[in-house]
């Protein structure tokens, strides 16, 4: 009679540090599953919040994020607007 197996992962117990390390070590920042080329939830939802300009804005686990590059994006090209138009 076969008697079923653990997974391997619950074989021996893992240890998270030296995994995390390893997975930062060994992939690049936009070769991870929760990299995003364009964080477009989270801009969805700071859009929709209400939060205006002056409001303050944390990225938990941001990492190497880029949602504070579109964010500044945003607001240099609300610049040059406002520039552009009392010209």
């Amino acid at each position: 009679m076969l008697t079923p197996r653990e997974p391997p992962s619950m074989q021996q117990p893992m240890n998270l540090k030296e995994h995390w390390n390893h997975v930062y070590q060994t992939k690049a920042h936009d070769d991870v599953s929760w990299y995003q080329s364009r964080p477009a939830r989270s801009l969805q939802l700071i859009e929709t919040s209400g939060a205006g300009k002056q409001e303050g804005i944390i990225d938990v686990g941001g990492g190497a994020s880029l949602l504070v590059d579109f964010l500044l994006d945003a607001e240099d090209r609300i610049q040059d607007f406002r520039h552009s138009e009392s010209a």
